[in-house]
């Protein structure tokens, strides 16, 4: 029987949960390792969240936004409709936010009873992964846990934040180069004497509201209503809050802008205004380093532009603003011959790819699911059919 763990209990780990339902008849178990620490983590010399270690990852600010196109294949609908609960069909590209945010927790409970009802062996595992032994000669894998257990499986599959990574495998730094995203408001138009080519209008159904974006390259594109004051923009644009406090704008705030700016971000709700904000999202290099206290890799809020961004709609800018806040979208690529290597030794990343191919300037989360449950789809099931 072939063993398969995976490590992490992310939105991403969804595509391989899917992936192992699929090919359920194959003879295997499934070792589900989930971290239950609640650490929270900030950037290198800073105050702004980064992460947290353990199974809450960024769930509290994770405003659970995902990019939709006209064409999207059945594997991706598939994941949305179980994290969202419904297929999306849409006209145009657009960013979709739900009115209640999705649970991963859930959705793992869904694939848990699936596998039991189906007679596949699934268990959890709530410890930390401290470092993984490989046996070159017999491509044996040993999961070395932190109260230094060790497990034997045939594949590992990694749905974790990619810094946490790096100690694992211990990963050479010089092979590797992580990315980010960076969030920027550049600036306010105004509608009432410009038209934009960006569509200012929003969709809804019963799941929550959907907006249009452009995208080019590695980088996109949206319009976002503004309310507020243009000298005091940051404070009531709901940037970096988690649901709480933007529950707490809407009932609690005394300024007015910051209210209609909550009730925007968290539930679609627009109120008149000729004025919105035009923002872009795009991949950086993102600069990292080792915490000695902390034990872990954190990024800083140094990066490098890949490109710089562009469309039209910013010759319609009228009060600039250039605002920079971080993504918190990691992603890691490494060397083909490298990747390619753990690949042939069924070592598989939901965040760690050769090439930047998978990483295009959305918001990556469903989309990284996705690629995972195509990666295992091309490298894994041949093995899983030979067990």
């Amino acid at each position: 029987m072939r063993s398969i763990v995976i490590i992490g209990n992310s939105i991403t780990s969804l595509g391989a949960l899917n992936f192992l339902l699929e090919n359920k008849d194959c003879n295997f178990e499934i070792l589900h390792i989930i971290d239950d620490r609640n650490t929270k983590i900030n950037y290198k010399d800073s105050n702004s969240l980064n992460r947290y270690l353990g199974k809450l990852g960024t769930s509290k600010y994770w405003h659970a936004v995902s990019p939709l196109e006209p064409k999207s294949d059945r594997s991706f609908n598939k994941l949305f409709k179980q994290l969202y609960g419904f297929h999306p069909n849409v006209n145009s590209s657009q960013l979709f936010t739900p009115l209640i945010r999705p649970s991963s927790a859930r959705s793992i409970k869904f694939y848990r009873k699936e596998f039991i009802k189906k007679k596949v062996k699934y268990k959890t595992i709530h410890s930390r992964v401290k470092n993984i032994l490989i046996e070159e000669n017999q491509k044996q894998k040993f999961i070395i846990l932190n109260n230094e257990k060790k497990i034997g499986v045939d594949s590992i599959i990694f749905a974790i934040n990619p810094l946490d990574i790096i100690d694992i495998l211990d990963l050479d730094k010089n092979q590797i180069q992580l990315y980010d995203q960076i969030h920027t408001f550049h600036g306010i138009i105004n509608t009432k004497k410009n038209k934009t080519q960006l569509n200012t209008k929003l969709k809804r159904n019963i799941y929550g509201y959907f907006y249009d974006y452009y995208k080019k390259n590695k980088y996109l594109f949206y319009l976002k209503p503004f309310y507020g004051d243009f000298n005091n923009f940051a404070f009531q644009q709901n940037l970096a809050k988690s649901r709480f406090e933007i529950y707490k704008d809407i009932f609690l705030s005394p300024q007015v802008n910051s209210k209609l700016n909550a009730l925007y971000s968290r539930f679609g709700i627009k109120f008149p205004t000729v004025f919105y904000g035009l923002w872009s999202q795009q991949i950086v290099k993102r600069e990292y380093c080792y915490d000695q206290e902390l034990g872990v890799y954190l990024p800083n809020f140094n990066f490098e532009k890949n490109e710089e961004v562009f469309c039209e709609d910013m010759k319609l800018i009228e009060n600039e603003i250039n605002l920079i806040i971080p993504g918190n979208h990691f992603f890691l690529v490494m060397k083909k011959q490298t990747y390619d290597s753990y690949i042939s030794k069924n070592i598989f990343f939901s965040t760690i790819k050769s090439n930047l191919d998978c990483f295009d300037g959305r918001h990556p989360t469903l989309l990284l699911s996705n690629y995972l449950y195509k990666e295992l789809d091309k490298n894994l099931k041949s093995f899983l059919n030979k067990g």
